[in-house]
């Protein structure tokens, strides 16, 4: 069933426990701090802060595994455009991304913001159940490092 704007879905992680989410403009996705033991109300997740937003595959959003179980008024919050940023694997030169297109950028102004990444169901997952114990992700360290001027492309194993 394929999930539309404002869509609170719930979806179980690999290691217990319940995640929530709001689809927002896609790809974008804002997931709530609220991962629980056992499912709670729709009013329960959607009074939790967002603990990120980041852009997610449609597959993961799309599939039987992330459930639809309401729909809620986009917040002023929702609606506001969100900063990404990559960095040139050639140049090392920053970027930023938002809605329109790109702008040449500082590591400065790169701090803080969430990489311009697809993630796919199992990373938000892994992200997530690393959230909940307090721990940065593999994934999220590796982004993190993107800022780091000793940085290079990984390579693949």
């Amino acid at each position: 069933m394929r999930k539309k704007t404002g869509d609170v879905v719930e979806f179980s992680l690999p290691d217990g426990g319940f995640a929530y989410a709001k689809i927002l403009k896609s790809p974008l996705v804002a997931f709530y701090d609220c991962i629980t033991a056992e499912r709670v109300p729709l009013a329960d997740v959607t009074s939790a802060k967002t603990a990120f937003s980041v852009w997610v595959m449609d597959e993961a959003v799309n599939s039987k595994a992330w459930k639809k179980i309401g729909t809620t008024a986009l917040t002023e919050d929702d609606l506001r455009e969100r900063l990404f940023f990559s960095r040139d694997m050639i140049s090392k030169d920053y970027v930023l991304h938002d809605d329109f297109g790109t702008a040449p950028a500082s590591k400065e102004d790169c701090i803080g913001l969430e990489v311009a990444a697809i993630w796919s169901k199992k990373q938000i997952e892994e992200r997530l159940s690393h959230h909940r114990r307090g721990e940065s992700s593999p994934i999220l360290r590796r982004h993190q490092e993107m800022l780091s001027e000793h940085w290079d492309f990984p390579s693949r194993k």
